[in-house]
């Protein structure tokens, strides 16, 4: 098996071309390191990026707009946008905790396709991978595995040791944070992982959710190399690894993870998921189910 390969500060990558090896990575290897989270992405060049920031940097460089402003038109916008979420779920919802609570918030529209801030992970590594494999099944896929335990410690230097390449990076002066009338707010430069403790998402339960939020709407693969490019015993930690998948994997992993029961019907608990399931079935079992209805006939290609 190859060895891990090193592709920024911190972050490491390994390729995957059968089922075989990637079970034994993920047997063998990473599920043996409880402080694990994973995320799988159907197509191996996403950035690790919320799909709010992701939805703002093509605004940005459509407009071609600096640093600075980028920084201040997200505060301004994320704001708005999550203002304008609460005013149309008025009715919707059994708890009053979405209009008070803004993590509450985002986790139920981060469910239901809303662009925010967070980026959704998994306690489970097989959960991850069935959302690598389930869309572009024409696109190389991935499977990362951020360790809890190496960016709470990462976390901690950022707190006593501020990282001078990143705050150059995103520094705002006292004029900066007034212009315009917006309130700049971040409070951190530390990369957030967080578990929502709210009784009302299912699929947050069924997927055991948690979620990551970069200070600045960056990749977590841009904060692990900005923040370690400052302190050298932290360069070649692995913070973050990423198992690369060959695209003519993915339907071998989705019938091997439906053998396991991670599926549509197990992924989302109620009538979506169930819907998308038994389509799922038809789909990939059309010629049993043909041959078992009309045993005598030969279905022409």
């Amino acid at each position: 098996m190859a060895d891990w390969k090193q592709y920024k500060n911190g972050c490491y990558e390994i390729n995957c071309t059968n089922i075989e090896d990637l079970q034994n990575i993920i047997e063998d290897h990473i599920s043996k390191i409880p402080e694990y989270i994973y995320r799988g992405q159907s197509k191996e060049e996403y950035k690790l990026i919320s799909t709010l920031d992701r939805f703002l940097n093509k605004y940005y460089e459509e407009s071609k707009i600096n640093r600075v402003m980028q920084i201040k038109y997200r505060n301004f916008y994320t704001k708005k946008h999550l203002q304008g979420f609460r005013k149309l779920i008025r009715g919707h919802v059994d708890s009053d905790e979405y209009f008070t609570n803004d993590l509450f918030t985002w986790t139920l529209g981060q469910h239901y396709g809303l662009y925010t801030p967070y980026l959704d992970w998994t306690d489970k590594p097989y959960i991850a991978l069935f959302f690598a494999a389930l869309e572009n099944h024409e696109n190389d896929c991935c499977l990362y595995c951020l360790n809890r335990n190496y960016i709470n410690i990462l976390n901690e230097f950022v707190r006593e040791f501020p990282p001078k390449k990143y705050i150059e990076t995103y520094k705002l002066d006292e004029k900066d944070k007034k212009y315009l009338g917006i309130d700049f707010k971040c409070e951190t430069n530390e990369l957030q992982i967080i578990d929502p403790m709210t009784n009302n998402n299912k699929r947050l339960s069924a997927q055991l959710g948690c979620f990551t939020k970069t200070p600045h709407g960056e990749s977590i693969e841009e904060w692990i190399d900005l923040i370690t490019e400052d302190y050298d015993n932290h360069k070649s930690g692995k913070f973050l690894l990423k198992i690369k998948i060959d695209a003519n994997l993915k339907k071998d992993i989705l019938k091997f993870l439906d053998s396991a029961n991670i599926n549509y019907s197990s992924i989302y608990p109620d009538l979506e998921g169930i819907s998308k399931y038994c389509n799922y079935v038809v789909e990939n079992n059309f010629d049993n189910l043909f041959n078992s209805m009309y045993p005598f006939c030969v279905r022409k290609s």
